[in-house]
């Protein structure tokens, strides 16, 4: 079976059995936390599903600034806090100065990514782009794990496996439809994951045997830690 290393193990193929569209993110609010300004620090505000996931546990707030632009550019700045939550009261007060960051992460321990809460449009799209780009990398995992004999398998195996969300593209410059994924395989060396964001862009992961193409490597690095 052909391998490509670490990266595909930590993005979870089952979630794109059953992929329907999803609103883009929203700036100020996510995954049922919101953030608000008090004193000139950030405030995240729980509903109580979430609250339930970090009540007097041990969290992780982590604040960044998204790239500029640049393809493939990290993050320009970003800001951590470990602590105790409280117990009750739905809020966790941060020391992050307010104006300053775009895109925050609310994490436990044991349970990992509790909430993504953008705060500005840029950290909406950003955010938004990553989503994309952790499903990207689980189709190029999908068609990995189907590889025989050291090549990748036909599209339409890929297809099969993904629920009705991924369709099979004739070229790897091809798109596909809006709410869909879209997979390339040369049935030997050559594959491409390929999806539209919220906003419209191309985003896509290609593979082209030992070389690894991508326009969204700031995103995929966020979204796996590296």
């Amino acid at each position: 079976m052909r391998r490509l290393g670490v990266l595909f193990g930590i993005v979870a193929l089952l979630m794109l059995t059953g992929t329907e569209a999803q609103a883009a993110p929203t700036p100020g609010s996510g995954d049922g936390v919101k953030a608000v300004a008090s004193h000139g620090k950030i405030v995240f505000v729980f509903t109580k599903k979430p609250w339930k996931r970090v009540a007097g546990r041990e969290v992780t707030l982590e604040c960044v600034q998204t790239p500029l632009g640049t393809p493939g550019e990290g993050v320009k700045a970003g800001a951590a806090e470990d602590f105790k939550a409280p117990k009750s009261g739905l809020r966790l007060k941060s020391g992050f100065k307010t104006g300053r960051y775009d895109l925050c992460s609310i994490s436990e321990a044991r349970r990992g990514t509790v909430a993504l809460i953008p705060l500005t449009p840029k950290g909406a799209v950003f955010e938004d782009e990553a989503l994309f780009a952790g499903d990207l990398l689980g189709i190029a995992g999908l068609a990995d794990s189907l590889s025989t004999g050291g090549h990748f398998p036909p599209a339409d195996q890929v297809v099969a496996k993904g629920g009705g969300s991924i369709v099979a593209l004739a070229a790897p410059t091809d798109t596909p439809p809006a709410a869909k994924y879209g997979i390339y395989s040369d049935g030997n060396q050559h594959i491409a994951a390929v999806v539209l964001s919220s906003a419209g862009r191309r985003l896509f992961f290609e593979v082209s045997g030992d070389t690894v193409s991508t326009n969204v490597l700031a995103q995929i690095n966020f979204i796996t830690g590296t």
